[in-house]
């Protein structure tokens, strides 16, 4: 069974369940965690994780997250900080303001930072919306309210822990600035098997052979002969392949999560 930690952050200071990675990060008024002083805090989880892990929060009320960045953040590598964080971004670019979602591979404290996807949709996060992000080999995905708004790929940081960061827009604050009321984390639960569905022979040649399936709203297929990928697509729409046929060859249809649809044996 998967791992998860929670925490509602009900008490005076962050114990030693959390590391304090950038300084003024602090439990504010007995219920919220965030910025007491400065312009950028982050603060990491002590958990020892798998690869596949997630990371969510819930937006304090106080300032905005047009005016005050909440990001959650998964594999912080301890060789160097860097880590894949989802966040509002509210100053946009140099090229277009316009507020957006990103994904990120941010490299801090270096200055390296990658932006792997971004959206301005849907709009900002408010107080009481629940913000995540997840990574399950190299795929990320980014959630608004446990709805997917982003996703990404990448294969630069192989584990790490999650954590939270949070930044003003560089006007240091004046008073202590709530930024997350709790906390949930841990280890991503493996993928539901699905069932296995049957390949149906559409057309055969002598030389040729079309399989036909189901589609059940995967995000692609991968096409196997003798259990070695041939072919592969990213169409969830896709319900047909043809293979050269080879006496006593095994062909298979597999979902992109590696989960076997069925097998025909070619004639």
């Amino acid at each position: 069974m998967a791992t998860t930690y929670t925490d509602d952050f009900q008490r005076v200071s962050l114990g030693t369940d959390w590391k304090v990675v950038i300084s003024n990060c602090a439990i504010i008024a007995g219920s919220d965690v965030g910025l007491i002083s400065g312009i950028f805090g982050l603060i990491e989880r002590n958990d020892v994780l798998p690869a596949d892990q997630f990371c969510k929060a819930i937006v304090s009320e106080g300032l905005g997250t047009d005016v005050f960045a909440r990001g959650v953040f998964v594999r912080r590598r301890g060789s160097d900080g860097a880590r894949y964080q989802l966040h509002y971004d509210f100053n946009g670019s140099d090229v277009d303001p316009t507020p957006v979602w990103q994904i990120k591979y941010d490299g801090v404290p270096t200055a390296q930072v990658r932006i792997l996807a971004e959206s301005p949709t849907p709009g900002k996060a408010n107080a009481g919306d629940e913000i995540g992000i997840e990574v399950r080999g190299s795929e990320i995905k980014g959630y608004l309210n446990e709805q997917l708004i982003l996703t990404a790929n990448d294969t630069t940081i192989a584990n790490g822990k999650t954590g939270l960061a949070f930044t003003t827009a560089g006007i240091p604050i004046t008073q202590p600035q709530p930024a997350f009321a709790s906390w949930a984390g841990g280890e991503l639960a493996a993928l539901p098997p699905l069932d296995s569905l049957p390949l149906t022979i559409l057309s055969q040649t002598a030389a040729m052979i079309t399989l036909g399936w189901t589609p059940q709203g995967d995000a692609g297929y991968l096409f196997l002969k003798d259990g070695v990928a041939v072919s592969n697509t990213n169409d969830p729409t896709r319900n047909s392949v043809t293979f050269k046929k080879q006496l006593g060859a095994k062909f298979e249809v597999r979902a992109r999560n590696i989960i076997a649809f069925g097998s025909v044996v070619s004639p």
